[in-house]
């Protein structure tokens, strides 16, 4: 299978997995929990929830993405059999690190810090969830790195199901928040077992478990944690310093915007163990420019119905209570552009082994985050969160260029950028005109959809898709199993 192919497989497998995934969870929090738990309940399983997530993320020290990133690696090298002592490796250092987090949690408990949210049970069903997650997420980076998709779509299908079906079981024999929590452990559970993988038995040759530790795993922590902060604490702080009211402005607009990052993200994440296998420094900047590209193409779309219809989206699925948040979509939308953007190159930059850069700009991200999270939080509120946000990625951005210039050629042409603008500019006219005209709001949505061809039609008209482009195009059709004369009549467009 050459380049074009796996990367049209990996992006297909992930897609699908991102999907079903988000259908799964939606039913799970929203249709059932939602139904069967009072508000009291629901907000103690979400807590017990994010703690153990919050708790892995902190204790997995980077080992997910250095495995991701060192797997394929090895394999292009034909050094698979180092493998099982990477693996097993990376086992022992994720199950010290747990434990030590682990027995300090035990101190806090017994000292009454978590009394008021925490009882003994609460605290070990955590404690096995945690492990569980952690190992499972090993393992399955084991099967990422082999760009085994299918049998990771396979595994999420099937730990999602059980999720599901053991949730409706207990919450309908009047289990409450602890059936939710228990349906949550099994899940992790089944990926654990369906993820489980006899190479770690395997005797495996010499590997500098050190230098991978010092040079893979740190950097990848530092960026994970950086991940972490500007995930939870945004919330936290506009809470403690403007109170709960902006914070739910700043939740909605934020929760509406992220949405431009995920093609991105699921860009960066199929191209990853590629790249990492990858040795020739022409091939990866190809799939950087690649990768760069394909971001901008999904991301100016998804910018142009997000800042034209915000109001709209808030209006029919929350309610007008909300409307402030609108006032800060834009400058949100622009600061996931840019995180988009350097996020997937920052991901790339890892994947072809300079780690010095993606420590040095992810410290910098850091750092830029929390100098300006609080004092704009504290003069401009919900806007100065956002201002935050932009900030910090236009500097990581900015910074990633700047390092990088001279190890790898960025070839993403100008014309192209231009040609992508003026699509979005195409598209932003029409759609601005159904905006302001007085129809309704179901027209309008048909009107949207009949009219989103014009953005490929542009782009075809100023010839953007190029032969690799629209080969890669064809090969995702046809894994969709989309009927021949179909595939021809969408061929048309591009």
């Amino acid at each position: 299978m050459d380049i074009a192919e796996k990367s049209a497989s990996n992006f297909l497998y992930l897609t699908s997995n991102y999907i079903m995934v988000s259908f799964f969870s939606f039913m799970f929090w929203t249709i059932i929990v939602g139904k069967f738990l009072l508000p009291i309940e629901y907000g103690k399983s979400t807590t017990l929830f994010q703690m153990a997530i919050l708790i892995s993320s902190i204790t997995n020290i980077g080992l997910y993405i250095a495995l991701s990133k060192k797997i394929p690696e090895l394999i292009s090298k034909k050094e698979e059999d180092k493998i099982p002592v990477l693996l097993r490796f990376s086992i022992k250092a994720s199950f010290l690190s747990t434990t030590i987090f682990v027995i300090f949690l035990i101190t806090m408990f017994i000292l009454n810090f978590f009394a008021r949210i925490l009882s003994s049970l609460d605290l070990l069903l955590i404690i096995i969830f945690v492990f569980s997650l952690q190992l499972s997420s090993l393992f399955q980076a084991y099967w990422y790195g082999y760009q085994n998709m299918r049998r990771l779509f396979f595994i999420s299908f099937c730990s999602q199901a059980v999720k599901i079906i053991i949730v409706t079981i207990l919450l309908f024999l009047g289990s409450g928040y602890l059936g939710v929590f228990t349906a949550l452990l099994f899940q992790s559970l089944v990926t654990l077992l369906l993820s489980f993988t006899g190479v770690i038995f395997k005797k495996g040759t010499y590997f500098d478990t050190g230098s991978f530790f010092k040079n893979v795993s740190i950097p990848a922590y530092i960026s994970s944690i950086f991940q972490l902060l500007i995930s939870y604490t945004p919330f936290i702080f506009l809470s403690f310093i403007k109170g709960t009211e902006e914070t739910g402005y700043f939740s909605i607009a934020y929760m509406i915007t992220a949405q431009i990052s995920i093609f991105p993200s699921i860009l960066a994440t199929s191209l990853f163990p590629i790249i990492s296998g990858l040795q020739k420094k022409d091939s990866q900047e190809k799939i950087i420019n690649l990768s760069l590209k394909y971001s901008l193409f999904f991301s100016l779309f998804l910018f142009v119905f997000l800042n034209l219809y915000s109001e709209a989206i808030i209006n029919v699925f929350m309610s007008e209570k909300y409307i402030p948040s609108a006032k800060i979509i834009s400058i949100l939308l622009i600061s996931f552009l840019i995180g988009g953007v350097t996020n997937i190159f920052l991901t790339n930059i890892y994947g072809i082994g300079l780690y010095k850069i993606f420590r040095g700009v992810s410290m910098v991200q850091l750092i830029t985050y929390l100098l300006s999270i609080i004092s704009l939080t504290y003069f401009f509120g919900y806007l100065g969160t956002c201002l935050s946000f932009l900030i910090t990625n236009t500097t990581g951005l900015i910074i990633l260029l700047f390092l990088s210039r001279n190890f790898i050629k960025i070839d993403l042409k100008v014309k192209d950028i231009f040609k992508l603008l003026f699509a979005s500019s195409v598209i932003y006219i029409v759609w601005y005109l159904f905006k302001v005209i007085e129809i309704s709001l179901y027209f309008k949505a048909i009107l949207l959809i009949l009219t989103s061809p014009l953005y490929l039609l542009s782009l075809k008209f100023l010839k953007f898709f190029t032969s690799g482009d629209k080969k890669i195009i064809l090969i995702v059709l046809r894994k969709l199993r989309v009927n021949e004369l179909l595939v021809r009549k969408i061929m048309l467009f591009v």
